[in-house]
């Protein structure tokens, strides 16, 4: 009778062995290529920033007013609703047609195209820096403009303190709502029975670009929810303390952010450091006034001493946090008057 050679088998403990290796190393794995892509989409991100930058500092140096920021003609346009100014508004500098409806509420939508009759005032061949980097688009062109687009972005989170989208709108992508993933550094507004009628603007949205100093700590614009992360938008009675949140590159209290100098990069809030005795008093400021002011580490969002930047309304009549400030000193004493243009 023949001998017949059998190879040795795996035990049932020994395949389970290498099976909880297997799982092992994989679960050691996923997080270091989850991180490894989360890293070249910010990388992504952070190129469309510049692109954008570099595109504003064109466009500043050929418009008539020189503005640091394009100004879309809504921009400017009185007794405009609350939502429609702080939601909308500081994404329609560039971007594409959106691709899904904003929801002001859930019975309320509208979509920024040529086919919706509310929503095609910001319609993306309304875009001013459209306009001036992309000449000869057509209308199927304005559904895909990439440079607008942040890999990352899944719209607003759904947080009760995050004021600057409809919570009806929270978790979608901006880019697809909005046309635009990245928003301009906001303005001073105040309200009147739920419209905008004065606005005013102490950082560089409004201003003549070279009429800025600081600006490589000048916020320019960046992804959305780090401006909620410094704070709320500046009304009276709000808490200006920041908000702890992640940003769309799952980093707690960093997104990337975009500067006046044309440069970008990832961001920390961080602990607000508002500004010194020394300069509030060289605003003409009280301390507590001048403490309302956004500032970090290597940040700010007002551009003193440039003047601010009225933007709508009555000068004589405007004021900042509803009288707070004395109308002769910083932002409002001398401030830029460069938004009648609305074409």
């Amino acid at each position: 009778m023949s001998n017949v050679c059998r190879r040795p088998a795996f035990t049932l403990i020994e395949l389970l062995v290498v099976v909880a290796i297997i799982a092992l190393l994989v679960a050691i794995l996923i997080p270091s290529l989850n991180g490894a892509k989360e890293q070249a989409k910010r990388a992504l991100c952070l190129s469309n920033l510049k692109q954008i930058g570099a595109a504003c500092k064109a466009y500043s140096a050929e418009d008539s007013r020189e503005h640091a920021t394009p100004i879309h003609k809504e921009d400017v346009t009185l007794g405009i609703s609350y939502r429609q100014f702080i939601s909308i508004n500081p994404f329609a500098g560039g971007g594409r047609d959106a691709q899904q409806r904003f929801r002001i509420l859930n019975s309320v939508t509208m979509m920024l195209d040529e086919n919706d009759p509310v929503g095609r005032r910001w319609a993306a061949k309304t875009r001013p820096l459209n306009r001036y980097v992309f000449k000869n688009l057509g209308n199927a062109d304005y559904k895909h403009l990439p440079m607008f687009h942040c890999p990352s972005d899944r719209g607003y989170p759904v947080n009760p303190l995050i004021d600057h989208s409809p919570p009806e709108n929270a978790t979608r992508a901006c880019y697809d709502t909005l046309g635009n993933s990245y928003r301009y550094a906001d303005a001073c507004v105040i309200p009147y029975a739920g419209s905008i009628f004065q606005s005013f603007s102490f950082g560089a949205w409004g201003h003549r670009l070279s009429t800025l100093t600081n600006t490589g700590m000048l916020v320019q614009f960046g992804e959305p929810i780090w401006f909620n992360m410094n704070g709320p938008i500046i009304f009276v009675g709000d808490d200006f303390n920041p908000i702890l949140a992640y940003g769309w590159h799952k980093r707690r209290m960093t997104d990337n952010v975009a500067y006046a100098d044309g440069s970008a990069r990832s961001t920390l809030v961080g602990k607000s450091i508002g500004v010194d005795e020394q300069t509030a008093a060289a605003m003409g400021l009280a301390r507590l006034e001048a403490s309302l002011l956004k500032r970090g580490a290597n940040y700010r969002q007002d551009c003193y001493p440039t003047p601010g930047a009225h933007i709508m309304g009555v000068v004589s009549s405007l004021q900042w946090l509803g009288g707070y400030f004395n109308p002769n000193t910083w932002p409002l004493a001398g401030c830029e008057d460069n938004m009648r243009r609305t074409d």
